[in-house]
């Protein structure tokens, strides 16, 4: 009947309407994560012009370490996963980028997590640094600090888990 009528089956059950994309209804959550990301990388370029130059005169006046200690490794932890987490978010806002595999979800969650882990280590090195063994040490300091290992992997770490998250 509806071929006959030069119309869309929908439409003769449902009336005339806008007919949707089903994947209309998901860019609104991209919208939301992308601006989510946006805000947590503004908050961290205002804290890195006012708050890290704070931090390092603490450290000049009295050798205060801590503070940015943990400025240093959760401040750039959310900053350079939200980059990761921004990149896939804003593709999808163009095009459906879902994994549709369970096992290739699971996948990239372990993935996403062992680049995580690696973060973590360096975390744990930095604080633990003066009680391993200093040939470990050493070789711990070299392999960990490059910067694009650090904040390379975190990146990597928030693309992947955004896309086995998203379902």
């Amino acid at each position: 009947m509806a071929e006959a009528l030069n119309a869309d089956v929908r439409e003769l059950i449902y009336g005339p309407g806008r007919i949707e994309r089903p994947y209309a209804r998901f860019q609104r959550r991209y919208i939301i994560c992308t601006a989510v990301c946006v805000l947590v990388f503004l908050a961290w370029i205002v804290m890195e012009l006012t708050l890290e130059p704070y931090l390092a005169e603490l450290l000049g006046k009295g050798y205060i370490v801590w503070p940015i200690f943990v400025y240093g490794v959760t401040v750039s932890l959310f900053a350079y996963s939200a980059v990761g987490v921004f990149l896939p978010a804003v593709i999808s806002l163009w095009g459906d980028i879902r994994l549709r595999s369970n096992r290739l979800r699971r996948t990239m969650a372990v993935l996403g997590l062992l680049f995580l882990s690696h973060y973590v280590l360096w975390a744990s090195v930095l604080l633990l640094g003066n009680t391993w063994y200093p040939i470990l040490r050493d070789w711990f300091y070299w392999l960990l600090n490059l910067p694009f290992a650090r904040n390379g992997t975190l990146f990597l770490s928030g693309c992947l888990l955004f896309l086995s998250l998203n379902k």
